[in-house]
């Protein structure tokens, strides 16, 4: 890892953990996560989906609309790199036994995670992940045969391939 994107990772996790109340306050008038979750989810089908990933959950907003969209019938791991945001998502979400979220790095993946996903999702993450490509390798690679990984960002949704 390069000395910018060791500093870029470090800045993201400070800027995260400095501004946890904040977020939840823009996400309170804006809704715009939980939008973003849930209209990936609507693109991306909910067929034969029992376990999800939410890669840079932040404070679980993300992460419930999922939950909101898939239902107790799934097991929902969060990944995200500030522990303040984790903090408040336990404080919201942590009660519910299929909603388990993980202090880690995106960028590791498979240090986190052993079993396979059937959906994985970045809401307005992956451009916060320094090393973007391997987050993504490691993603492709936790997917059950037939899982899809949808991606998010502030600029819209779009429908790729892949």
């Amino acid at each position: 890892m390069s000395n910018f994107e060791k500093r870029f990772k470090e800045a993201v996790r400070e800027n995260f953990d400095f501004s946890a109340d904040l977020y939840d306050r823009f996400e309170e008038k804006h809704h715009l996560f939980e939008e973003l979750a849930s209209r990936l989810v609507d693109l991306m089908g909910n067929s034969n989906v029992r376990r999800v990933l939410d890669v840079g959950c932040g404070s679980g907003i993300s992460t419930w609309a999922l939950y909101q969209k898939y239902g107790d019938g799934c097991t929902f791991y969060a990944i995200d790199i500030s522990e303040k945001m984790l903090q408040k998502a336990r404080e919201k979400y942590g009660h519910r036994d299929n909603i388990i979220f993980v202090l880690g790095d995106a960028e590791n993946l498979k240090e986190y995670f052993m079993e396979k996903f059937d959906a994985i999702f970045y809401t307005a993450s992956i451009f916060l992940i320094p090393n973007f490509r391997k987050s993504l390798k490691e993603a492709f690679s936790l997917l059950n045969p037939g899982g899809k990984v949808a991606i998010s960002f502030y600029s819209g949704l779009s429908d790729i391939e892949g």
